[in-house]
């Protein structure tokens, strides 16, 4: 695939007339002029489709790793989530995020109930095989607490915060864990040492937040 007549962004400047090959078999971007000296005849060269860009400008996507719904839809509404329209509605706001030039980003929950958990990780699974037609692309969940400082819970439920020395991680966020990629946690709370230690052995990394830490720690 050649982009040409584009407005191409390269090393933190905008470049007029431009262009960008994709190979479409991998989705990456590739160096015509290497392809050129490699190719062994003009038609090994030829592109199957060349698209005139009319001077739009081509950029990296952005990612957003902490993204609780948009455009009428909140992920950590349960009712909303799991309504007639809630597959709906997820399309629409994924495909609402694409057009901000987002391409992909985390879907993210706030402290929750348990079974509550168990009903939105699966509907908020990272997507398999990213499509532009469903809109940016859903990497996996940031689960945003519920183990958190008492003293920083901002404006997640006061009822939904626990504490790590009596509940574990792992049974709170329940068998679809596997669907999230980060969990931001207070690092300073009693128990955190062992929680930490049993989710780094899992996929998702593990982010340090809504804390009341020192350098110390």
């Amino acid at each position: 695939l050649r982009l040409f007549n584009a407005r191409v962004l390269r090393d933190d400047e905008i470049v007029d007339s431009d262009e960008v090959w994709i190979d479409t078999r991998t989705g990456r971007i590739v160096d015509p002029v290497r392809l050129f000296y490699a190719a062994a005849s003009q038609a090994e060269f030829q592109c199957e489709t060349e698209i005139d860009c009319q001077g739009s400008i081509i950029a990296p996507g952005f990612i957003d790793v902490q993204f609780n719904g948009g455009f009428g839809l909140d992920f950590s509404n349960v009712e909303q989530m799991t309504s007639e329209d809630g597959h709906e509605q997820l399309l629409n706001c994924r495909k609402a995020l694409l057009e901000t030039g987002v391409t992909a980003f985390c879907p993210t929950l706030i402290s929750l109930k348990p079974d509550e958990y168990d009903v939105l990780l699966p509907l908020l699974a990272p997507d398999d095989c990213p499509s532009p037609e469903r809109g940016a692309a859903m990497l996996g969940v940031h689960l945003e607490g519920p183990f958190f400082s008492p003293a920083k819970i901002g404006a997640h439920p006061p009822v939904n915060i626990l504490t790590l020395s009596d509940y574990d991680p792992e049974d709170v966020y329940g068998p679809h864990l596997g669907h999230a990629r980060i969990v931001t946690l207070a690092p300073e709370l009693a128990g955190a040492d062992g929680a930490i230690e049993r989710l780094v052995n899992r996929p998702p990394p593990l982010d340090i937040g809504r804390c009341v830490v020192s350098i110390g720690h």
